[in-house]
């Protein structure tokens, strides 16, 4: 898949995440089962951080969930937005 301006935009921000974490830009060339894999492993690593054996076992899990994705993404990135 090749990523566009609207991907930035438009996408669920998990995906947004993804890209940034990568630092994956507008006309870049990716896999979808890239993200997929990079998903499941955070979704792992947030779970063992919150010792929990299910996301929605946290009271608002989802939105913490995908708020940790953006914590360690650098300042400079999210400005390009």
């Amino acid at each position: 898949m090749k990523v566009t301006d609207d991907d930035f935009e438009t996408s669920q921000p998990r995906f947004i995440a993804f890209l940034l974490h990568h630092n994956i830009k507008p006309g870049d060339t990716i896999e979808m089962y890239e993200f997929m894999i990079w998903i499941n492993k955070k979704e792992r690593e947030f779970k063992k951080l919150h010792k929990i054996n299910s996301i929605i076992s946290l009271k608002g899990g989802q939105d913490k969930f995908t708020d940790w994705l953006f914590e360690d993404i650098e300042d400079k990135q999210l400005s390009l937005f």
